[in-house]
């Protein structure tokens, strides 16, 4: 359980925890919190670029 806490997205042992269930819950959700940060960011980078290009258009170098 403790690998899966520290950030491990997969782990498997042959003795089952009864919390291992939740942990694996938390760690899927954690995927999806950083899936969703990414598109973010990567939507706001595309929109940035989009500005610089606008702006080389208007005062070219």
């Amino acid at each position: 359980m403790e690998r899966l806490h520290a950030g491990a997205d997969d782990y498997l042992i042959k003795l089952f925890d009864k919390n291992e269930p939740l942990v694996r819950i938390h760690v899927g959700l954690r995927i999806l919190v950083l899936c969703s940060t990414l598109a973010e960011r990567v939507k706001e980078l595309e929109k940035a670029a989009g500005e610089i290009d606008d702006l080389k258009l208007r005062f070219p170098l």
